[in-house]
């Protein structure tokens, strides 16, 4: 079982995409309601953070070795859609995605 005893949520490619963004969105929110974003650093760089980024969305960002954001998993920062990004090497794909 899941969290409040709730079955788990499968995610897979034939689930509604609506039903889908509601999930990924409720998760989010229920995690940054739980507490401030987690960042995961190396010391020199936040590598991961998990929850809420920029302004008002939320994801997981992930930070390549030169501490650029390159992979985004969440809602798109310019219009909150659900997605997976990897943006090219030393692109900010937060920026490219209009954040």
């Amino acid at each position: 079982m899941g969290i409040n005893n709730n079955p788990p949520v499968q995610l897979h490619p034939d689930l509604d995409k609506n039903q889908t963004t509601a999930f990924l969105n409720e998760n989010f929110r229920k995690l940054s309601d739980s507490f401030n974003p987690l960042q995961m650093s190396d010391g020199t760089y936040e590598r991961v953070t998990i929850g809420k980024y920029g302004v008002s969305q939320y994801g997981i960002v992930g930070t390549d070795t030169d501490g650029n954001r390159r992979i985004l998993i969440g809602q798109a920062p310019d219009d909150g859609r659900s997605g997976i990004w990897v943006s090219k090497e030393g692109v900010d794909v937060v920026t490219e995605l209009g954040g």
